[in-house]
């Protein structure tokens, strides 16, 4: 999404099959790239280790991993190549984000404790808000590194439409994620490539819903009908070199 689409269209997309989609490609391109996947991982857990921005390792792992999901060579090089530039907008969002979940978690918590049922009920919007920012929080940072405005407002707007306009869908995707998310956990060492499976998930869900909402045009051999061989020119054994 660029200035060009300041806000998603309102063409509708079959967010569901994409979610299933998004669950299949999310397979098959993070095992066609399990190496880059596993290097941009680990320097993700580093950079968190060591208390370094996480917006800044965070948008360095969605620029590594948004190659793959248009079938173009996807290098760890990358993670790290403008991370002065992600420093101000990626810090902000992440903030913003983490704060976000922590102000909701607080509210559901405060009124589900309540001995009066009547305001426990009110945990209940909360707790449709939760769901509603789980989305913008995976979309947020796929936006971001496709939108030449990084402004947060730009972002989180963009983000809120895409997810309330795909609710069904991005329901269900946070679902299969954390589905596959816990199956990496119960076999290691696929563990280690949590960060970065997640982040595939996010751009894959992302470039497809907006695919099909026509805010870009379709990838010529990442959107090609299937059976369809990739063109020459292009590709090198199917895929993409640069």
């Amino acid at each position: 999404m660029t200035n060009k689409h300041s806000e998603p269209t309102t063409r509708r997309a079959p967010s569901i099959a994409i979610a299933f989609r998004t669950f299949g490609r999310t397979l098959r391109h993070g095992y066609d790239n399990i190496g880059t996947l596993l290097v941009a991982s680990i320097f993700w857990y580093v950079g968190a280790i060591l208390i370094l921005p996480l917006g800044v390792v965070t948008a360095g792992l969605h620029r590594v991993t948004r190659p793959m999901t248009e079938e173009r060579a996807a290098n760890w090089r990358s993670f790290y190549a403008e991370a002065r530039a992600d420093l101000w907008w990626s810090s902000a969002l992440m903030a913003t984000l983490i704060l976000g979940v922590a102000l909701l978690e607080g509210n559901i918590r405060f009124y589900a404790a309540s001995p009066d049922t009547i305001t426990q009920w009110i945990a209940l919007p909360f707790r449709t808000l939760m769901l509603i920012w789980l989305g913008v929080m995976l979309f947020a940072f796929p936006l971001a590194v496709r939108q030449q405005d990084r402004r947060m407002r730009t972002t989180l707007r963009n983000a809120f439409l895409l997810v309330v306009a795909n609710a069904p869908g991005v329901l269900l995707s946070l679902i299969l994620l954390t589905l596959l998310m816990i199956g990496l956990v119960l076999l290691p060492p696929l563990f280690l490539i949590l960060p970065g499976v997640a982040a595939l998930w996010g751009q894959e869900n992302v470039r497809m819903l907006l695919v099909a909402s026509g805010d870009i045009p379709p990838d010529e051999v990442a959107d090609r009908p299937r059976g369809a061989p990739p063109k020459d020119d292009l590709t090198t054994g199917g895929r993409r070199t640069g």
